[in-house]
Parts: structure tokens; sequence; C-alpha cells
């Protein structure tokens, strides 16, 4: 193209300073029209962010409600264990009884420290029927005659 451009009287470098401004000119035109495009209907923009929390008090105090759900018609014993971490706290119970049963156990503590709570119900009864055990979202099951169930769930500040 060089040569056709320096054949027809144009000299080498307005001919070589042409097509770097028919370059420059192709990519500004590429780019705008990126930009100016809008979107499909049926894309969804999603902005994120960053949250940066301060570790200047970590001595707030918060709790949680775990609902404790066991839905059998049987007889069952229901035992569950609090955490804070990972160390057990004094938020515990042993029970038993006959039918469905529900119950809240709330978590205290301070600071970034997650809470946990752990649940096991045992069937007591040689039933095939099936014993469900839900504490908040998660759930287990078993129909085992004697079977077990045990759950856990964490939740975090």
């Amino acid at each position: 193209m060089i040569r056709i451009l320096a054949y027809r009287g144009v000299s080498t470098i307005a001919s070589i300073f042409l097509i770097v401004l028919l370059i420059a000119i192709g990519t500004v035109g590429l780019m705008v029209y990126g930009i100016s495009r809008e979107a499909p209907s049926s894309t969804t923009v999603i902005e994120c962010c960053t949250m940066q929390i301060s570790t200047q008090n970590t001595n707030f105090t918060w709790s949680y409600n775990f609902p404790i759900v066991l839905s059998y018609d049987g007889s069952w014993n229901l035992v569950y264990q609090g955490y804070n971490g990972t160390t057990p706290n004094n938020i515990m119970g042993n029970q038993s009884g006959v039918g469905n049963y529900s119950l809240r156990v709330t978590l205290y503590g301070r600071g970034y420290v997650q809470r946990t709570l752990c649940a096991n119900a045992t069937k007591l009864d040689p039933q095939n029927s099936n014993l469900t055990l839900k504490v908040d979202y998660r759930s287990n099951s078993t129909s085992l005659p004697y079977g077990k169930a045990i759950v856990c769930e964490t939740v975090a500040p």
C-alpha cells in the first residue's frame, strides 16, 4: 500500500502517517461503538462493591436464634450443644419426648466469632417411619429403626 501511495506522488512518510491515522480513527470508532451500545434487555447488570469491616471494635455482642424442629410420630431423644467458634459454650440440652417438637435456642457471644448449634435426634423405637431434624435451614432425616439424625448450623456476624 505504501508503494501505491508513493507511486501516485505521495511521500513515504506521509503514507505511513496516513495509515497510522486511519488505524487510530478505526480503533477510536470501535471503542466509542462498544461504549455507546446498550445492553440487551435480558442482560442483568450487577454492581459490586467491597465492604471493609473495622477491626477496631471487636468487643461488640451479638446473638442468633436457632430454631430446632423435630418431626416424628414416635418416641425420640434430642441432644444439642452450642459453640462460639470451635469452643463449646454453656448452651446445651438433652430431652426426650413423643411426637413433633420444636424449640428456639439463642446463642450469645462477643466479636467476629461464628456461632454454631449442633443437634442429634435419636429414634427410641423400632418404627420404620421418618424422623426429620431441622436446625435453622439445614435438615437431616432417618427412617431406620433406632436411627439418628445429626445437624449442625453455623452463622457469622
